[in-house]
């Protein structure tokens, strides 16, 4: 069982926690509606955070929930049905903490990761036995230096402490992904490459969605043959792995495919390749902290070579843009999602094409993909796939909007020394805020993410 933390017996220094942070950050909003806005959402933080009772630790054979040794913050207000740590939803949540000043409740989140990781020897996709065989992108090293930045200027050997603790659950979780999920790519010009893809290991339906799974494979072709049905269960798995559960990313015809047509085992995904170049980056410079240089540079070539395989494999220079890479075919795919720029957000370049160039900016932000992004009026689409007709169940694609996916587009741009290029992220972001909040000012139901 999880139950909310009962701020009022936190004592002061929650308090002091939970505003700290908000003051700061209600000097730069101008508008009215909108700093009260954020006041209102910075206020449901308490309403958001659990914790695990002890009888989960004490008796764990009687429980589904995972024992976590901190409070945590769900993505989303229902007890009855946000009661887990998931994973990739805490790296946004966790940016938020910090943006909030919560330091403290996002420092025991990421401890609670470290945590999962010495019991199993990956983090599962949330704190839940069945969740066990599936785990989700690889973000724990970003939130850590996500931490690491807040922290570097006014409390840098807190930030460092973390790093201490947390680094070898970081290599465990790294040698986890190259060990059970990588696989070589080989192009046209017969390079080859070792690249990683999200995996299904197990031959059943999932648990929590037992009938939803069981009763898309009754429409299998094929599905008396050996083997069908097994490798369908797969790639729903690994689709739920990706956390784009579900997508027309994953289907065999992504404007025409059911789900039954999935096959998310043989994409290799753009994002995942991206976070774990990030991953290998943020090593380097987590044993450079350290004073470990063997270390800091093996995961310096490690990113490089990385970051040539990423531009060997994904970039498509006529699309000025970035495409998933299709196993079955041998061939990228066709369709743009906003994962697309991950390798943008990541900062995974080759060695001699700086993503971050403010030329290159330049081109992929007037590309036909961003351009067409750009020109929606409620915010920024997963995709330009309208998937919904086919694939019921295919909530990351069009007419959606993701504000956190957003984030790959909007960030990158913001972190450019050149001001067209920060003008442009600033107008995308106020887009998608405007978006949220004049929904929820209508009381138009918002998705938890």
């Amino acid at each position: 069982m999880v139950v909310p933390v009962d701020w009022m017996e936190a004592g002061k220094h929650v308090k002091r926690q939970l505003w700290s942070g908000i003051d700061l950050l209600l000097g730069k909003i101008k508008n009215r509606g909108l700093a009260q806005w954020t006041v209102d959402l910075h206020s449901k933080w308490p309403q958001l955070t659990r914790k695990t009772l002890a009888d989960v630790q004490q008796n764990p054979e009687r429980h589904s929930l995972i024992h976590l040794p901190h409070p945590f913050v769900v993505h989303g207000p229902e007890p009855s049905r946000y009661r887990e740590q998931h994973y990739w939803e805490s790296y946004f949540i966790i940016h938020g903490l910090l943006i909030s000043g919560m330091h403290a409740t996002a420092k025991g989140m990421i401890l609670n990761f470290a945590h999962l990781i010495d019991r199993f020897g990956h983090i599962p996709l949330a704190n839940r036995v069945y969740y066990l065989e599936r785990t989700n992108p690889p973000l724990l090293s970003a939130m850590v230096n996500l931490y690491w930045l807040h922290q570097s200027a006014d409390h840098p050997q807190d930030g460092l402490d973390l790093i201490k603790a947390v680094l070898p659950a970081v290599q465990r979780e790294y040698d986890f992904w190259m060990k059970e999920r990588s696989v070589d790519v080989t192009v046209n010009n017969g390079q080859t490459f070792q690249l990683n893809r999200y995996q299904g290991t197990t031959t059943k339906p999932r648990p929590e969605g037992y009938r939803e799974d069981h009763e898309t494979s009754r429409s299998l072709r094929n599905r008396t043959l050996t083997g069908v049905e097994d490798k369908f269960y797969g790639n729903i798995a690994a689709a739920s792995e990706s956390g784009w559960e579900f997508s027309s990313r994953w289907l065999d015809q992504p404007a025409k495919s059911g789900l039954a047509e999935i096959r998310t085992q043989d994409i290799i995904p753009v994002d995942l390749n991206a976070f774990l170049c990030q991953t290998e980056r943020h090593l380097a410079f987590f044993y450079n902290q350290i004073g470990d240089k063997e270390k800091n540079m093996e995961y310096e070539r490690k990113s490089e070579k990385r970051g040539d395989a990423i531009h060997a494999v994904f970039w498509n220079n006529s699309a000025i843009m970035w495409r998933d890479f299709d196993l079955k075919h041998n061939k990228q795919r066709s369709d743009f999602y906003l994962s697309s720029l991950t390798p943008l957000f990541a900062s995974c370049s080759p060695k001699n094409n700086l993503y971050a160039e403010a030329d290159f900016l330049r081109r992929v932000a007037s590309s036909a993909d961003v351009q067409r992004l750009a020109s929606h009026p409620g915010g920024l689409p997963v995709s330009f796939v309208d998937a919904l007709g086919a694939c019921h169940s295919c909530q990351w694609d069009f007419p959606n909007s993701w504000p956190t996916a957003a984030l790959y587009l909007i960030e990158p741009l913001a972190k450019s020394d050149q001001e067209e290029l920060r003008s442009m992220a600033k107008n995308w972001a106020q887009k998608v805020v405007s978006s949220v909040y004049d929904a929820m000012e209508q009381g138009v139901e918002i998705s938890e993410k």
